[in-house]
C-alpha cells in the first residue's frame, strides 16, 4: 500500500542514501523479482538502517506460511516496507492491536551459499516468531490471532541457518495485544553467523556493564550517605543511578535477560516505566538538595506530584493504559528539564559551591535527554552507544562534585572537631590549675609534715595522704597527656642528654616502692652503647617510668631488669636504641596482649581486680613512642613476667672511656648467686675502666669486693678474711637487712650512676672531693641572693616561702602583678617565682611589664609558677619573658634544681656589679 520509514536509529544522511537507493531500485527493478519484496544479504552486516539493498513486506491480520507465501503475493496487495516497523505508524493507521506477517525473500550471494547466515532481532511489540521457509530460527514470546491464545515477551533473539538456495523466504509473525505499539520496534539484523553473533553480544555487554557500573555506584554513594546523613545529594544521586540501572537493565535490549529471562512480562514492562518515573523524581531531588537556595520547592512538588500519580498508573493500571500516557507525560516533564537547567545556571551566576561541576553534568544530562525525547518522538536516531557514552560522562562529572561536596563536609568535619579539641584543651587547662592548685598545697604541706616530730600511727596517716595525693596528680598528668597524644598537638624536645642520668632519674621514682618490695632492680647499660644522645630526655623518662609502673604494680617477689643496647647504627651518628623492662610479675594473658597498648585497658581487669590504675600509662606511652618514631611491644606469659621493648630512633656521640674518675683501688671482685646482678655490676664496672678479678687478691687493701646479701649469709669465714685483710666490702642488699661483718652497704636499685657517686664517695676520688666543696660553698653563698614569690593561694604561698627558707634564703611574698610591680620600685630582686593566674594582673602581665621597664635593672630572672602544665602554657610564659618554667605541685627537688640552675649566674653577676662599684 505505501512506504513508510522513520523509526530506526540512522541520521539524515542515511535517509537520503536510502531515497538514493530507493529510486534506483524503482527505476532498475533491483528491489523487486518477480513481484516479490527482496533483500540481499552481503557478507558484512546488514539491517534495515545499514543496508537498502531490498525491501520488505507487511500483511496485517494474517499469519503467512512460505508456501502461501507467493500465491499472497500474486493476488494480494501488501504494505511495501523498507523495513519492519511499528504497523500502528504506517499510513494505513493500523491500531496497535492485533497480528500480521512481515516477509521478504533473502537473495543470498554465491559466496554465501551453503555457509551459515545469521538473524538478531532485539525488541518486538510484544511477542513474534521468524521462520527461513518451514524452519522456525527465533521466538520471543507467543503470537496468536486473539489476545486469550498469545503470550507476550521482550527478549531479544537470534538464530542461524545454512543458506542452501539463491533465494529464501523469511517471516516474523508477529502480534499484539497489550502494548500502545504493535510491530517490530527495532531494526532486524541479517548477514554471517559470526557477525551476527558478535553483533548480539556487543547489543547486551555495553548496557549491561553500564547498568552495574551504575549500580555499583548507587551502592557506593547510599553507603556514604549512610555516615553523612547530612548530605541527602549523596542518597538522591545514588537512587538516581539505582533507577538509571533498572532502566537499562529493563528497556531497549533488556539485559536482564542474561540473568532472569523467565520473568512476567507484565512485571519486566512496569519495571521498565517506573524506572524512568524514578529517575526524573530522583534527578529533581538531586537538584534540590545540590543547590535549595536556588530552587522553588512548590515547582518541584508539582512535578513531583505528577510523577507520582503516572507512577500509581504504571503500577496498577493495564500496560496499554500507562504506556499509551508516556508520551504525554514525557512531554508533560520536560519542563522540569529546563528548570532544572536554570537552577543550575542560576547557581553558577551566583558563584555556589559546585555550580560549575553541576552546570557541565546537567549539560551532559540535558544533551541526553534531548536526544532520547527527539528519538521517542522519532523525530531523529542516534548510535545506541552515544547514549552510554553521555551517561558515563555525566556519572564521572556528578561524581566529581559530590567527592567536592564530600571534601568540604570533611574538611568542615575536621574543623569542628579541632574547635571541639580545643575547647576541650581549655576546659582541662582551666581543671587541671584548680586542681594542681590545692594539690601542690596538700602534697607540699605533707612533705614539710612529715619532717616534723611524729609518732608511728600519725606517720602512717601523713605516709596515706601523701601516696594518695601524688596518685592523684598521676592520674591527671595522665589524663592531661593522653589529651595532648589524641589531638596530636605533641612537641618533642631535640637536647643533649645522658641516657644513664635519663634512666637513674625514672628507676630513682620507684626506689621506695621497690625496696618496700624486696625487688631486685638493675639497670644494664650493654657494652659498645653510646650514652650521650640527642633527642627529649623527659618523653624518654616518662616511657620508662610508665613501662617501670606497671612492672613495680604487678610485680611481688623477683626482680626487674632495665636494658639498653644499640639494636642498629644507621649512619651519621645515628641509631636504634632498644630498651628492654622485663618483670618476674603476673604476665598478661594473651588476648588481653592484642589490646594492651588500647585506652583503659589493663592486664589485671574486672570488677574484683587486685591493681588500681585507669589503664592509660601503655596506651600514652604506645603514642609516645609513635610520635618518636619509634615502635613497642610485649612478650608475657601468664604467671612468669613480662618483657616490654621499646625501639627508638636517636642521634648519639661517642665518648671515650671515662678516665676523670681517679678511683684510688681499680680492682674489683663479684660474690652472688644471681647471675643477673653479677653480669650487669660487671658491665658497669668495667665501664668505669675497672678490672674484674674472679676472686679476692691476696695484697691486702688492693680491690673492692661486692657481695651479694644472700651470698654472705653462708660464707662469712671468707667476709672475716678479706675484712682483716683490709679490702674495701660492699654489702649489695635489696632492703634494710645488712649484714654486721661488712660495713658498707649499697640498697637497691642498681642504677649506673648511683654506682658511681657510690664509689666516687666511698673511695674518695678528688673530683668527688672538689664537687662537695663548691656544692657547700654555693648554698653558704645563696642567702646573698633577694628572691621574691608572687603567688595569690595563701597555703602555696607559704610552701614555697617555707622550702625556700630550708634552703637559706630569705624570699619575700607578693599576692599579685601589681603587688610584684610595687615590690620591684622598693627593692632589686634577683629572682621572682611568678605564678600566672593571679587577681588583678595576672603573671605574664607582669612579666611583660617588667621586661618593657628600663628603669628596672638588672633585670631578675622570673620562673613561671603555676598549674598550667600544656606546652603551650611554657610557651606562652617563654613568649612573655620568662626564663623558666615549674609545673605545680612544686617538689622540694625540682624547686632546689631551678635554684642550683640560675644561683651560679646570679651570684657571678651580683660579684661582677660589686666590682664595678669598687671601681667606679
Amino acid at each position: 500500500m505505501g512506504t513508510k520509514w522513520n523509526h530506526s536509529r540512522g541520521g539524515p544522511w542515511q535517509r537520503r542514501l536510502f531515497l538514493i537507493f530507493f529510486l534506483m531500485s524503482v527505476w532498475t527493478g533491483v528491489a523487486a523479482e518477480e513481484g516479490r519484496p527482496v533483500l540481499s544479504v552481503s557478507e558484512a552486516i546488514q539491517s534495515s538502517r545499514s543496508g537498502f539493498e531490498g525491501e520488505w513486506g507487511f500483511v496485517r491480520g494474517k499469519f503467512l506460511s512460505a508456501e502461501e507465501l507467493d500465491s499472497f503475493l500474486r493476488s494480494n496487495d501488501y504494505d511495501h516496507l523498507p523495513a519492519p516497523c511499528l504497523w500502528n505508524e504506517l499510513p494505513a493507521a493500523y491500531p496497535p492491536f492485533g497480528f500480521g506477517t512481515f516477509f521478504t525473500y533473502l537473495r543470498i550471494p554465491d559466496s554465501l551459499r551453503n555457509r551459515e547466515i545469521g538473524l538478531y532481532i532485539p525488541k518486538c511489540h510484544t511477542a513474534c516468531v521468524s521462520y527461513i521457509g518451514n524452519r522456525k530460527l527465533t521466538e520471543s514470546g507467543k503470537p496468536a490471532s486473539s489476545k486469550s491464545d498469545y503470550r507476550p515477551a521482550f527478549l531479544p533473539r537470534k538464530g542461524h541457518f545454512v543458506a542452501s538456495d539463491s533465494l529464501m523466504p523469511l517471516l516474523i509473525h508477529v502480534s499484539n495485544y497489550d502494548y500502545a505499539d504493535g510491530g517490530i520496534f527495532e531494526p532486524v539484523y541479517i548477514g554471517s553467523k559470526q557477525s551476527i553473533d558478535q553483533l548480539a553480544v556487543s547489543h547486551l555487554a555495553g548496557p549491561l556493564g553500564i547498568a552495574l557500573a551504575l549500580l555499583i555506584a548507587a551502592m557506593f554513594y547510599t553507603g556514604i550517605f549512610v555516615f553523612i546523613k547530612k548530605d541527602r545529594a549523596l542518597l538522591y544521586f545514588g537512587l538516581f543511578c539505582l533507577a538509571q540501572s533498572m532502566r537499562i537493565l529493563f528497556s531497549d535490549e533488556y539485559p536482564y535477560a542474561a540473568f532472569f529471562s523467565n520473568l512476567d512480562w507484565q512485571l519486566v514492562v512496569r519495571i521498565e516505566f517506573a524506572s524512568l518515573i524514578l529517575t526524573i523524581v530522583f534527578f529533581a531531588q538531586l537538584v534540590h538538595a545540590l543547590f535549595p537556595n536556588q530552587t522553588n520547592r512548590k515547582i518541584i512538588r508539582f512535578f513531583q506530584l505528577l510523577s507520582a500519580i503516572y507512577l500509581l498508573i504504571v503500577l496498577v493500571a493495564p500496560p496499554y493504559v500507562f504506556t499509551s500516557l508516556n508520551k504525554p507525560y514525557v512531554l508533560a516533564i520536560s519542563p522540569l528539564a529546563f528548570y532544572g537547567c536554570w537552577v543550575i545556571v542560576h547557581a553558577f551566576l551566583k558563584g555556589e559551591t559546585g555550580s560549575r561541576l553541576a552546570l557541565l553534568s546537567l549539560s551532559i544530562l540535558m544533551a541526553l535527554f534531548l536526544l532520547q525525547l527527539f528519538e521517542y518522538l522519532r523525530f531523529l536516531s542516534y548510535p545506541v552507544l552515544l547514549d552510554h557514552a553521555f551517561l558515563v560522562s555525566f556519572i564521572l562529572t556528578q561524581s566529581l562534585l559530590l567527592s567536592q561536596r564530600v571534601g568540604e563536609y570533611m574538611r568542615d568535619l575536621g574543623r569542628k572537631a579541632m574547635e571541639s579539641a580545643e575547647a576541650k584543651s581549655n576546659f582541662l587547662t582551666a581543671i587541671s590549675h584548680e586542681l594542681r592548685t590545692p594539690m601542690n598545697g596538700v602534697i607540699g604541706m605533707t612533705g614539710l609534715l612529715e619532717k616534723t616530730e611524729l609518732n608511728l600511727e600519725q606517720k602512717r596517716y601523713v605516709q596515706a595522704i601523701r601516696n594518695s595525693s601524688e596518685n592523684l596528680m598521676v592520674l591527671l598528668d595522665d589524663l592531661l597527656d593522653f589529651t595532648l597524644l589524641t589531638r596530636r598537638k605533641f612537641e618533642l624536645e631535640q637536647v643533649e642528654f645522658r641516657l644513664d642520668k635519663a634512666l637513674e632519674d625514672a628507676v630513682m621514682v620507684y626506689a621506695d616502692k621497690i625496696r618496700a618490695k624486696d625487688l631486685f632492680v638493675h639497670v644494664r647499660i650493654l657494652p659498645g652503647t653510646p650514652r650521650i644522645l640527642l633527642g627529649d630526655p623527659n618523653r624518654l623518662k616518662q616511657i620508662l617510668g610508665n613501662l617501670l609502673s606497671n612492672a613495680v604494680k604487678y610485680t611481688e617477689k623477683g626482680e626487674i631488669k632495665v636494658e639498653v643496647k644499640m639494636r642498629q647504627e644507621t649512619g651519621f651518628g645515628k641509631g636504634k636504641f632498644q630498651i628492654c623492662v622485663s618483670d618476674t610479675g603476673i604476665g598478661i594473658a594473651p588476648h588481653i596482649q592484642k589490646q594492651i597498648f588500647d585506652s583503659f585497658t589493663q592486664g589485671d581487669c574486672g570488677l574484683n581486680r587486685k591493681f588500681e590504675g585507669t589503664g592509660l600509662g601503655l596506651a600514652i606511652t604506645h603514642r609516645i613512642v609513635q610520635a618518636m618514631g619509634g615502635t613497642i611491644s610485649v612478650e608475657s606469659s601468664p604467671g612468669l613476667g613480662s618483657t616490654f621493648s621499646v625501639v627508638l630512633p636517636f642521634p648519639f656521640k661517642r665518648e671515650k672511656q671515662p678516665d676523670e674518675v681517679e678511683f684510688c683501688i681499680r680492682k674489683a671482685a663479684i660474690f652472688s648467686k644471681n647471675p643477673e646482678f653479677i653480669e650487669s655490676l660487671e658491665t658497669e664496672l668495667r665501664y668505669l675502666g675497672m678490672e674484674i678479678l674472679s676472686s679476692a687478691p691476696d695484697t691486702p687493701g688492693e680491690a673492692v669486693l661486692f657481695i651479694g646479701e644472700s651470698w654472705s649469709l653462708t660464707h662469712e669465714p671468707e667476709i672475716r678474711k678479706w675484712s682483716q685483710a683490709g679490702h674495701l666490702m660492699i654489702q649489695w642488699s635489696y632492703g634494710t637487712r645488712r649484714n654486721r661483718l661488712i660495713p658498707h652497704h649499697f640498697v637497691n636499685p642498681l642504677t649506673p650512676i648511683r654506682l658511681k657517686t657510690f664509689l666516687e664517695e666511698k673511695l674518695h676520688t678528688r673530683q668527688s672531693r672538689l664537687a662537695a666543696t663548691g656544692q657547700q660553698l654555693a648554698r653558704q653563698e645563696l642567702k646573698d641572693l633577694s628572691v621574691l614569690v608572687a603567688e595569690d593561694n595563701p597555703i602555696n604561698l607559704q610552701l614555697v616561702l617555707t622550702l625556700l627558707r630550708k634552703m637559706g634564703l630569705d624570699p619575700q611574698s607578693a599576692t599579685n602583678g601589681l603587688e610584684v610591680l610595687s615590690a620591684l620600685k622598693e627593692k632589686t630582686f634577683d629572682l621572682i617565682f611568678m605564678d600566672l593566674q593571679m587577681p588583678e594582673m595576672d603573671g605574664l602581665t607582669a612579666t611583660r611589664k617588667i621586661r618593657s621597664d628600663e628603669a628596672i635593672q638588672p633585670q631578675p630572672i622570673i620562673i613561671a609558677l603555676t598549674a598550667n602544665a600544656l606546652p603551650e602554657d611554657q610557651a606562652r610564659c617563654k613568649e612573655a619573658g620568662m626564663e623558666d618554667f615549674i609545673a605545680k605541685p612544686v617538689r622540694p627537688g625540682v624547686l632546689e634544681e631551678k635554684l642550683g640552675k640560675w644561683a651560679s649566674f646570679l651570684l657571678q653577676r651580683k660579684k661582677t656589679q660589686m666590682k664595678s662599684s669598687a671601681t667606679g
